[in-house]
């Protein structure tokens, strides 16, 4: 899908209303396929699980999402269900209906339903996520890829995008045209994260020359644990649980995106983030 001409965000409040507290967004945007884009959004939303966060994890690729593969689970609900649903569900009623990790954390997909995809399921998605929002400290969007209105929806209600970008030629010029797009979409540049993906052993680009391609600095480096990731999957864990440093690095990226605490504020039980904000 084509990307659309520059709009308005969905991010503004109503003028005069007092905002509601909500839950932060992010998007992993992978700026090509292997990065592990699926393996940080798990990780990402099982580390703020364990410390004690609503967290959730939705699918974006619509037709073939890896999250439930990921963490060996079969897909519940769908997207579409959820979307059609949780305006009548309290945030705990919601949470409730999703599927659910041993970690503490929920997931959300449409895979398992590929009959329902249809133009009317990315206009449902603004709606859904306003939900979310509400019922989630952290919401952790996977399978964007692209800019068809399924990852617009999610770009639109993205708190921060992490950039997944490899050491490599190819990573870094998708990479720019996916910045490009960003910006000429008018998603604000406080919002945008350079996240290091650094798994080439031979053939990297110096940081440096990443940096001055990108024109932007990056905020987190993931190493790559070939061995701790299919140690991981065998034995039904996740990396954050371990101590390899690609779990290590997980977890540093994790916590700096979660407050050090949390606050319940009004309306439904939502908690409004402090600290850590940036942008």
């Amino acid at each position: 899908t084509a990307p659309r001409a520059p709009r308005a965000r969905l991010h503004g409040a109503t003028p005069g209303a007092a905002p509601a507290p909500q839950g932060k967004v992010v998007v992993v945007f992978g700026c090509r396929g292997g990065l592990g884009s699926t393996t940080a959004a798990v990780n990402l939303a099982s580390r703020a699980a364990r410390r004690g966060f609503h967290a959730c994890v939705v699918d974006l690729d619509l037709h073939l999402g890896d999250v439930f593969v990921a963490v060996d689970l079969e897909p519940g609900r769908s997207l579409r269900a959820a979307a059609r649903d949780c305006p009548q569900l309290e945030p705990a009623a919601l949470r409730r209906s999703l599927q659910t990790h041993p970690n503490g954390f929920q997931l959300l997909s449409q895979v398992a339903h590929p009959e329902e995809v249809d133009v009317e399921l990315p206009r449902q998605l603004p709606g859904l996520f306003a939900e979310l929002k509400r019922a989630y400290d952290l919401v952790v969007v996977d399978g964007v890829r692209d800019f068809g209105d399924a990852a617009l929806a999610g770009l639109d209600a993205a708190s921060e995008v992490l950039l997944l970008v490899g050491l490599d030629v190819l990573s870094v010029r998708r990479a720019r045209r996916v910045l490009h797009l960003l910006r000429k979409l008018q998603y604000p540049e406080s919002r945008l994260r350079l996240v290091i993906a650094d798994g080439a052993r031979v053939g990297k680009i110096p940081l440096a020359e990443v940096e001055a391609a990108l024109a932007l600095r990056p905020t987190a480096r993931l190493r790559h644990d070939a061995g701790a990731a299919a140690a991981a999957l065998d034995a039904g864990t996740l990396l954050t649980d371990g101590s390899s440093s690609a779990g290590r690095d997980l977890v540093a990226l994790a916590d700096a995106l979660l407050p050090s605490e949390r606050s319940r504020g009004p309306g439904k039980g939502a908690f409004r983030f402090f600290g850590k904000g940036k942008g």
